[in-house]
């Protein structure tokens, strides 16, 4: 099934005739989707279950007919006068709830309008082999980054000043720096690294900063979109500079013990039909039994979902929650429980795989030891 054919098929899901859609493809991954058009520039997206059509500015029309999947190309120099020229003819359009205020006001004056979820959004969830090829290679790049952080932290020498690394010491800003120089060689852009040590870990998406010390944990979550594809990947490892040991490394071993069985027992359901909320609840369950939290509210603990859709965006649809999403094959999702408490930092570990009818198929593979 085609791109057009996955997005008409959930336009008539929910009862939509038309979809308009406006936004920069650069930043709107729906628009992007739709029309396999990379612009920074404003354009504007009209499909029916007859055709489909894309408007685009002057200036980007001749790259746009070579480079859209979209067959019907128009330019236009006024974005005011666009829309009208889009919908002659139509009665009644619908427009996703993320479209401009202003816009819509101007379309509600030529045509019925109404709002509805996008249903791109709904097409988008289950990837194509097309896709899944795009995410295996970012995955792979992903992958390198996280194995060169690690060695760093491997190779440093442990003091009570800090990890230091080739005479120097290490510090989160400085690793981050090797990962994201690492996926920018490799046509990747991340934003928002996560290398985070110490009690400051226990902090799930804090990004971490200052000096990197042994015997405490470091979570290192990478997050690349490949510039060429703009299909993510996103992998979490956890790791300890092993040094003087004693209790609190014992704590923080035992914490990652419990969240990487509760990781595979996570991953055995894994299938299509499998509803979200069930591996979410295996995964607090598995993390009680092992003498751990996981609190409706609160800060310490298992606090987050279980992991999340990947693709265009770095989290999309499903949340691996409480929520009543289903797997479906192809899906692309992350499986990451993780354990946080402010006396000692956080351990997470995440993993991405495709959903499979009876399975599921690994993106990431990387296997990295704990203890340093």
């Amino acid at each position: 099934m085609d791109k057009a054919e996955k997005i008409r098929d959930a336009m008539m899901s929910m009862d939509v005739d038309a979809l308009v859609m406006v936004g920069v493809p650069s930043k709107d991954a729906n628009i992007y989707y739709s029309t396999e058009f990379l612009s920074h520039d404003t354009v504007f997206y009209l499909c029916t279950h007859s055709s489909e059509k894309l408007a685009v500015p002057n200036m980007e029309l001749e790259r746009a007919i070579k480079e859209s999947r979209v067959e019907d190309v128009v330019s236009f120099s006024k974005s005011s006068s666009v829309l009208s020229e889009l919908v002659k003819g139509l009665n009644e359009v619908c427009i996703p709830r993320e479209f401009p205020v202003y816009l819509a006001d101007k379309l509600r004056n030529e045509v019925n309008v109404k709002v509805v979820k996008n249903p791109v959004l709904a097409s988008r969830e289950c990837k194509g082999d097309k896709e899944i090829v795009m995410m295996k290679e970012t995955t792979k790049i992903a992958e390198g980054a996280i194995s060169r952080a690690i060695d760093m932290i491997h190779e440093s020498k442990p003091t009570d000043e800090g990890l230091v690394f080739e005479g120097t010491l290490l510090t989160s800003e400085f690793v981050r720096t090797e990962i994201e120089t690492h996926l920018l060689k490799k046509g990747c852009f991340s934003d928002g690294t996560i290398v985070a040590g110490g009690r400051i870990s226990s902090i799930p998406h804090c990004t971490g900063r200052g000096r990197l010390f042994p015997d405490e944990p470091i979570i290192i979550d990478v997050f690349p979109m490949n510039k060429d594809n703009r299909y993510y990947s996103d992998i979490t490892r956890s790791v300890v500079k092993l040094w003087k040991g004693g209790k609190k490394v014992e704590r923080i071993v035992s914490m990652y013990n419990a969240v990487l069985d509760a990781q595979h027992t996570a991953l055995s359901l894994v299938k299509e039909g499998v509803k979200c909320e069930e591996v979410y609840e295996c995964v607090k369950r598995r993390l009680i039994e092992k003498g751990f939290d996981a609190p409706e509210k609160g800060s310490e603990g298992f606090i987050h979902s279980a992991g999340h859709g990947v693709g265009l965006e770095v989290h999309e649809s499903p949340s691996i929650g409480k929520n009543k999403d289903v797997l479906k094959d192809g899906m692309v999702i992350t499986i990451e429980p993780g354990l946080y408490y402010r006396d000692v930092g956080g351990v997470r570990m995440e993993d991405i795989v495709v959903v499979r009818e009876n399975g599921y198929e690994r993106l990431s593979t990387l296997s990295t030891p704990f203890l340093l």
